[in-house]
């Protein structure tokens, strides 16, 4: 009976180390999956900032182009302007010259009268006419006749000729003028097509640009997603391997252990009982909630949703409750130095509250600005804040 006992008492040992081991690789699986997504979560980020970036610069291109497009609109509005005055202006011209044209032949008519009337006078000439005077005063009347008539028609020829030259002088200057307009004018049409053609081309870039934005944002969703159910099941497979049920019932490891930490050689204590990747260092960085650059003054820890946040060492809590861009935030006084715990989603302590190393004051969370659950981690020192990760073990 005894042998009995003692046999079923082996097997269910192994069976619980067999059970205990394959529920450490799960859980080791799990948090490596969950490391794996969360720097695919970065990279669909980075990807997303960077199409996001590409298509502000095409919507300024755009805005850019539409200016020109005015400007030029402007430039061509105002040239067609110029080349309805010149075309205006030479009709002025040419009817005007027309007008003289009808003048001078109106003058020669009558001249052409007078001196018909003349020649009708006893078919008697200019010199006939002088001869046949009956005295001196009589040949000096005529001579002035002639010279006035002769004269007049000169002055008439002379005038016509030279306004003539004027008139022909401003239609070549007008069609010259209008020559010079419709080929800038030209220029600028080239110029037009030239930017409309740029437009279309970045409408086409701009189509694309948002198909890849919104591809991009749904895979970095879906990524999230998956990372949230992974973050719940390590939760789980955590929850599970710290049941007492699992392995001999026996928490000691040969260490001095308070709650859930275990205390270190120099009396400080891991602030998550488990050790999590380091998402985000301490320095400078680009926000990932901004996107612009700026000095991270702590670490962020990747722990899961929930998961327990321990005080570093014994000390005072000065600070328990919200703080604008950190979320839910517990401050501890440890006399030497001072430690800042944000974005958690629940916290366990008051302010004035003494703590003990490695006591539980909070739970991960999301609260603030945060893109996914985690601990912000600062250490103060003299009012300064310093680089937290050799605080972090």
């Amino acid at each position: 009976m005894n042998k009995r006992v003692k046999f079923l008492a082996a097997a269910l040992v192994c069976c619980n180390l067999v059970t205990t081991t394959a529920l450490a690789d799960d859980l080791s699986d799990a948090k490596e999956k969950s490391e794996s997504i969360q720097s695919q979560i970065k990279s669909d980020k980075e990807k997303v900032e960077e199409l996001n970036k590409n298509r502000e610069v095409l919507l300024s291109d755009m805005d850019a182009l539409d200016k020109e497009l005015d400007t030029v609109y402007g430039q061509i509005n105002e040239l067609n302007s110029q080349i309805s005055q010149s075309n205006k202006k030479i009709e002025e011209l040419e009817t005007r010259e027309v007008e003289l044209q009808n003048a001078l032949e109106s003058d020669k008519e009558v001249m052409g009268k007078r001196y018909r009337a003349l020649y009708k006078s006893n078919g008697v000439g200019y010199l006939e006419l002088l001869i046949e005077s009956d005295s001196f005063g009589d040949f000096l009347q005529r001579l002035d006749t002639v010279v006035v008539m002769a004269n007049h028609n000169n002055d008439v020829i002379a005038e016509y000729g030279k306004l003539q030259q004027e008139l022909t002088a401003n239609i070549k200057e007008s069609n010259d003028e209008k020559a010079i307009l419709e080929e800038s004018k030209k220029t600028l049409d080239v110029n037009l097509a030239d930017i409309e053609n740029k437009k279309a081309a970045k409408k086409d870039l701009m189509r694309q640009a948002e198909e890849d934005l919104d591809e991009a944002e749904k895979l970095l969703a879906a990524n999230e997603a998956e990372f949230d159910q992974v973050l719940a099941s390590i939760k789980s497979l955590e929850e599970e391997a710290n049941r007492p049920s699992r392995g001999n019932g026996s928490t000691s490891t040969g260490s001095e252990s308070t709650g859930s930490t275990t205390v270190s050689k120099d009396g400080m204590y891991s602030i998550t009982g488990t050790r999590y990747s380091i998402t985000s260092p301490y320095g400078p960085r680009y926000s990932p909630i901004s996107g612009k650059s700026e000095f991270h003054n702590g670490i962020d820890i990747g722990a899961p949703y929930g998961a327990p946040v321990y005080s570093l060492k014994d000390g005072v809590v000065t600070y328990s409750g919200v703080m604008s861009g950190y979320g839910n935030v517990v401050v501890v006084n440890h006399g030497d130095i001072s430690t800042l715990y944000a974005h958690n989603s629940s916290l366990s302590v008051s302010v004035g509250q003494t703590v003990s190393g490695g006591q539980q004051i909070a739970n991960v969370g999301a609260t603030g600005w945060a893109t996914g659950p985690h601990i912000h981690f600062e250490v103060i020192i003299d009012g300064s804040r310093v680089d937290s990760a050799p605080y972090y073990f």
